[in-house]
């Protein structure tokens, strides 16, 4: 039997073992025969109430039928039945051969519920909802299935942008270059009023690793007149330099191990540039993606891996430093003022989308776990909602819409998350590489993708259960009715066919001859 996801391997099982559990504790009370004795009374008192003995009849004979359908209830959907465990459930990947079984999924699951002993446990399920279970299961498969497969660019957005630098050595290293090297650099650029050389974008110089201040000299390059293109301390990994380190005073003390790198072959230089050691910080099946998707780049807009590496680097760093890559400088001139206008106005933007590609993506991995929490609580909570119901049909339909709209919420989260990368790859070409090309503007684009994913998350799957809960009601109720109405109709035609053959044996008794003496 097939599931949503991977907690639902063990907590489907977990709901039906407590769902046996409680069934069994209300069966050793006797609870569960109260409505069959309510029902007894009630045909006894209707029947006593009743004019004549035609009457009686017709109700006993519909509490006969009522009763016999409470048994059918009971037995096909009350008492437990067919064994399920987590290992005879299954769990397959969207777009993916790989079918997960409980105990075996090769999540972090496998171990916690194993510890617990939640991987060993049964549970009897029902006939009835056994079936249902396989029904809806096998249909959601076939929707899921029918879905195209895409590349899941939100998630591996999200990944991106979350990348934290977890190397204390490194940070501290971005954060003297951000102060020795980008911030003077800047600085320089804006007193000397110069444009910013067309072969460059106008954004390339709003984060640390800017690819005009490592090509010119003067800046991140060799510029021995001013200390500010190197670091202001030894950094671990570049040897001491006597021709570059000359501030240091070898004649009279011994020369550090370390030397002070300029700017350039800080960022750049391998095994100890910044750079290169950034890359490694991020998530690593991120990282195998975004390498994936540098070819379709280059080859569709040409774009170069090094612009592709940059953008992702620029992302992390933009939520590491927590300024959005602008930090508040005085004394600009009007171009650069400009600028700061222009970047200024995206940047409330562009933070939103941040938290809310944080909020969406937290989201989608909280629907299934809600999901799977919800169905557990259903099959569990299921033995009060038929007792109080009754054990009717009616109650016993408007469950099974209610635990079918609730399942099939699998394919419409399937569903928003291929919209969702359709509709970012189909508006924005080129994708959330887009950082580093002036592209940075909260725009219109992605206030319509982000809407669209975030109705489809939220506000369709309330519709959709609210809709089919709202008609499995009134089904239920309408059943209900019919059934009565039914058992109405058969006790009266039974009472009139008792009647009419008791009006036949009278008229034959009054037709047959007297008996001769």
């Amino acid at each position: 039997m097939s599931v949503g996801s991977y907690l639902e391997l063990y907590l489907a099982a977990l709901g039906w073992h407590f769902y046996e559990t409680l069934w069994s504790s209300l069966l050793n009370i006797g609870l569960l025969y109260i409505p069959f004795i309510a029902m007894a009374v009630r045909a006894w008192i209707e029947s006593y109430e009743a004019a004549g003995a035609e009457g009686a009849e017709r109700n006993i004979r519909a509490a006969e039928v009522s009763i016999a359908t409470m048994f059918t209830v009971v037995m096909l959907a009350g008492s437990p039945f067919i064994p399920l465990q987590p290992s005879g459930l299954v769990y397959t990947r969207p777009c993916s051969n790989d079918a997960a079984k409980g105990g075996a999924s090769n999540t972090t699951y496998d171990s916690v519920f194993t510890a617990l002993g939640i991987s060993e446990i049964t549970g009897h399920v029902p006939v009835w909802w056994y079936g249902v279970m396989a029904a809806a299961g096998g249909l959601v498969n076939a929707a899921v299935a029918a879905i195209p497969c895409q590349n899941d660019f939100r998630l591996y957005q999200y990944k991106l942008e979350n990348s934290r630098i977890k190397d204390p050595q490194l940070r501290r290293e971005l954060q003297l270059f951000t102060h020795d090297c980008w911030y003077p650099a800047r600085m320089r650029l804006f007193d000397s009023k110069q444009p910013l050389p067309s072969g460059y974008d106008p954004s390339d110089i709003d984060w640390p690793g800017s690819q005009f201040f490592l090509d010119t000299s003067g800046y991140y390059g060799v510029n021995n007149i001013n200390l500010a293109t190197r670091a202001s301390e030894e950094i671990p990994g570049f040897p001491f330099d006597p021709q570059r380190d000359t501030e240091y005073d070898t004649e009279h003390y011994p020369a550090p191990q370390w030397g002070r790198p300029e700017c350039k072959d800080c960022w750049e230089a391998q095994t100890y540039g910044i750079r290169d050691r950034l890359i490694q910080e991020i998530e690593v099946e991120a990282w195998a993606q975004t390498q994936g998707w540098v070819t379709q780049l280059m080859n569709a807009f040409g774009w170069d891996a090094r612009k592709t590496e940059d953008a992702a680097l620029r992302s992390m760093w933009t939520i590491e430093d927590g300024r959005l890559s602008m930090p508040v400088t005085a004394g600009l001139g009007d171009a650069a003022g400009g600028r700061l206008a222009r970047a200024g106005a995206t940047v409330g933007g562009r933070w939103e989308s941040v938290f809310f590609q944080s909020k969406m993506y937290a989201i989608r991995e909280a629907a299934p776990v809600g999901q799977a929490v919800l169905l557990m609580l259903i099959f569990a909570l299921m033995p009060f909602v038929l007792l109080f119901g009754e054990f009717s049909v009616g109650t016993l339909l408007t469950l099974t819409i209610t635990l079918f709209a609730v399942r099939f919420l699998t394919f419409l989260w399937a569903a928003a998350v291929w919209l969702d990368n359709t509709l970012q790859q189909a508006l924005n070409p080129t994708g959330w590489f887009d950082f580093a090309a002036d592209k940075m503007d909260y725009t219109v684009s992605e206030v319509v993708i982000d809407l669209v994913t975030g109705t489809m998350f939220m506000i369709v799957p309330v519709l959709w259960v609210g809709m089919l809960g709202w008609a499995g009601y009134h089904a239920g109720v309408g059943l209900n009715s019919f059934l009565e109405g039914t058992n109405s109709s058969a006790a009266a035609t039974g009472s009139g066919f008792g009647n009419a053959l008791s009006l036949v044996k009278n008229r034959f008794r009054e037709l047959k001859p007297p008996n001769k003496k």
